[in-house]
């Protein structure tokens, strides 16, 4: 049976000083699985707080960033030149070579752009370090930043009766206007 997401944060809450660690491992996994990133950078706001819970989840997309760059660069120079022809990697390079900070920067904070599918194109294209890092670092802040206080004020919601019952009857009530109005747009047969 899947955990709640109160049980999740009360798990990683038990784990007392371990939840730092704990917190930056997932979001490093998540940062180079191609899996959605927002779920633990929240658990990260609501177990760490804002200022920690934001530092760990930067840090953790950075690291695993950079880990999905390195990896992506290191197979193009294992066996590009066996896949890509030499027609195919001068393009490559050459796309590397002129992607500019701003535009990777842009591509960074439009959220329709992969996270995951940017750190393995900008190391395929062997995009220069410092340019990746430095796009990186500034590109995913405001992420960090706003998923981190949202799982704040989520894990405040999850504990307060109030809220739940709100939640419930707004969700019971939007499923008995759905079915109110798809009986009402049926076709009758008379």
């Amino acid at each position: 049976m899947p955990l709640t997401p109160s049980e999740v944060i009360e798990a990683m809450q038990g784990l007392g000083g371990w939840a730092y660690p704990a917190c930056l491992a997932l979001m490093i996994v998540c940062a180079i699985v191609p899996v959605p990133a927002e779920l633990p950078a929240m658990v990260n706001g609501a177990v760490l707080g804002f200022a920690g819970g934001s530092l760990v989840t930067w840090s953790g997309a950075m690291i695993g960033a950079l880990i999905s760059y390195a990896a992506a660069d290191w197979l193009q120079g294992r066996f590009g030149v066996r896949i890509l022809s030499s027609t195919a990697r001068g393009r490559l390079a050459a796309l590397g070579r002129e992607t500019g900070a701003g535009e990777l920067l842009l591509l960074r904070l439009t959220p329709i752009v992969a996270f995951h599918l940017l750190n393995y194109a900008s190391g395929l294209a062997r995009v220069p370090l410092p340019r990746f890092l430095l796009t990186t670092a500034l590109g995913i802040l405001p992420g960090a930043f706003a998923f981190t206080a949202a799982g704040m004020t989520v894990s405040h919601w999850l504990h307060n009766p109030w809220i739940q019952w709100g939640a419930l009857t707004l969700a019971l009530g939007s499923v008995a206007w759905r079915v109110r109005r798809r009986r009402s747009d049926a076709p009758t047969t008379g």
